[in-house]
């Protein structure tokens, strides 16, 4: 530990799925290690004149010289009596996977960097972070069907609405005759970066009345397995669905000479949507957005992983 700043074990928790988890040790943490390990832990040794150099003995020692089984606590009365924090050791890993997801979404980080980042944390699936994505997913719900209502009240009402009201309140127009037209190009691209809001919909965007929910007419999943479950928590990726994600995710990767292109969710939606073929694989919420086809992509990966290991 002290030369290389990490060191493996297979004493914890989640031993049987991930055999090693590595301890490593940041620039802060390794100056507060060495204090301990040079001078604090030999002096506690000293007082209660106990022999613990043995490489199977303890490296956290309590104040009666036994092993520290709880040092997650002090974690707690750190974060607790410093910043008047609820923090555990927990939290901290479920801060890590989703900050590592929103860099993965971004572009910042592949799939394998994430892999690596939940494989160290050894907590990929905890509570907190499923909470956290499942927030993620009504909140992209929520920015979604505010523009999606939006292009629907125009196709209905029609421009002269706005303007009407808005000029009766004394406020400007806020449609713009010449603005440009949402596609759902445009609309995947600003949704999966966080730049579109309602407000900057109705000061930049001309509704056009024509073909409203453009990319969710299909007639999704005639032939899932679940096609008659909606409105559940999650719905299970079919092997169909799989199989065709590995489809576009081999050609990409040919065309690219062999690189998995930072986008792949976008692109696997957008000929899932352009494909008639995929129309009837697809369950119509797995296609609602590209965070959701990177479950899809995820659940994937961990079958070509199991497949690769049997």
């Amino acid at each position: 530990m002290m030369v290389k700043r990490y060191a493996m074990t297979e004493d914890f928790k989640t031993r049987e799925k991930y055999g090693f988890q590595p301890v490593s040790l940041g620039d802060v943490s390794y100056e507060f290690f060495s204090i301990f390990w040079i001078v604090g832990r030999p002096a506690l040794c000293d007082r209660l004149g106990i022999d613990m150099t043995a490489d199977d003995d303890p490296l956290f020692l309590n104040f009666q010289g036994k092993r520290e089984k709880w040092i997650s606590h002090y974690v707690i009365q750190f974060f607790k009596h410093t910043l008047g924090l609820k923090i555990n050791t927990t939290t901290i890993r479920a801060l890590v996977e989703m900050e590592a997801k929103r860099l993965c979404r971004e572009g910042l980080l592949t799939e394998h960097d994430r892999e690596s980042i939940a494989n160290v944390s050894g907590h990929s699936y905890i509570s907190t972070v499923r909470d956290y994505y499942l927030l993620e997913d009504r909140d992209a719900d929520r920015r979604r069907s505010a523009i999606l209502f939006e292009r629907l009240r125009q196709s209905r009402f029609g421009a002269s609405v706005t303007t009407a009201l808005s000029t009766q309140s004394g406020v400007s127009p806020v449609i713009q005759s010449e603005a440009p037209i949402l596609s759902m190009e445009r609309l995947e691209h600003e949704e999966h970066n966080h730049l579109l809001l309602p407000t900057e919909v109705e000061a930049s965007v001309d509704i056009v009345p024509t073909n409203v929910f453009e990319g969710t007419a299909i007639r999704w999943g005639a032939n899932h397995p679940h096609v008659t479950v909606v409105g559940a928590r999650s719905i299970p990726w079919s092997e169909a669905e799989k199989d065709y994600i590995g489809m576009i995710v081999e050609e990409e990767k040919a065309a690219r000479d062999g690189v998995i292109p930072q986008n792949i969710c976008a692109i696997i939606r957008r000929r899932a949507h352009e494909d008639v073929n995929a129309h009837a694989i697809f369950h119509g919420h797995h296609t609602l957005d590209s965070a959701r086809i990177r479950s899809g992509y995820e659940a994937y990966t961990r079958r070509e992983d199991k497949r690769m290991k049997m």
